[in-house]
């Protein structure tokens, strides 16, 4: 296990994890992630199922990615995941369907857009290098350990808080 695939595979766990509180740390954002599902036209008999489904599949993913036994299988599942959820954004922002960002939980009042199909592009790719070094094997020293923990902090912050540091920039990634 080399430092920059532990600082990958723990920059894609802080992600999913983020993502998971987020939408169900209060009643709030559980509605909330509960309306992005009505607001992308899913039929009302798969909400729930689709809802469930996804936070499932983050829980799931993020202890494959730090068990060292699982560790291809969890980034494998993780490069499928962000590649599925950036199929399912781009098909949405395709549609011209306005459906606000409820990615980290409490609807951000943004929109899905191209940068969200991007993230989670990047994220998929993330995986997929997270996968191609995890067939190294090594121990990692304490030092690589702090720094792959530092490394994946500072990452998965500007992920998470994508959309704020997108919007304190003036760039503009709306739909016109």
């Amino acid at each position: 296990m080399t430092v920059v695939a532990l600082a990958l595979r723990l920059t894609l766990v802080f992600v999913l994890a983020a993502a998971v509180v987020g939408k169900l740390h209060s009643r709030a954002s559980r509605a909330d992630y509960r309306q992005m599902f009505t607001a992308m036209d899913v039929p009302a008999p798969l909400r729930a199922p689709v809802a469930v489904a996804l936070v499932a599949a983050e829980i799931v993913t993020a202890p494959l990615l730090l068990v060292p036994s699982t560790v291809i299988l969890g980034s494998a599942m993780a490069a499928a995941l962000f590649g599925v959820l950036a199929a399912g954004v781009y098909h949405i922002v395709r549609g011209a369907r306005r459906v606000r960002c409820n990615c980290f939980g409490g609807a951000s009042g943004v929109e899905l857009s191209a940068l969200h199909v991007v993230r989670n592009v990047v994220l998929a790719v993330v995986a997929l290098a997270a996968l191609v070094l995890s067939f190294a094997v090594g121990a990692v020293a304490t030092q690589g350990i702090a720094i792959a923990v530092a490394a994946a902090l500072v990452l998965a912050a500007i992920v998470v808080r994508l959309d704020d540091l997108i919007y304190l920039t003036g760039w503009d990634f709306e739909r016109r």
